[in-house]
């Protein structure tokens, strides 16, 4: 048996017909329930993970990104305000 836990909105939703399928994004999480119950075999797991990784080194890419492109405008910011007020 597998259980998902589910809000009470979407549940009503697919037991009165009118959302018609339920899914969850492909995580280690699920994947390794899925697994556990035969739905799954340890190389699509496996491959899952490794997905999953990328996925995270991903975004941390990004937020550094994101983090140093903040700091140079806040560089540019500050440069900008000393030349306007002569420092």
């Amino acid at each position: 048996m597998l259980t998902l836990s589910i809000k009470k909105q979407w549940f009503d939703m697919i037991a009165s017909g009118v959302k018609k399928e339920e899914y969850r994004d492909i995580k280690p999480y699920y994947t390794s329930r899925f697994m556990n119950i035969g739905l799954l075999d340890k190389a699509a797991h496996r491959q899952d993970r490794e997905l999953a990784e990328q996925r995270r080194a991903a975004e941390a890419r990004q937020r550094v990104e994101e983090a140093e492109r903040t700091a140079r405008e806040a560089s540019e910011r500050d440069r900008e305000t000393s030349q306007h007020f002569g420092r």
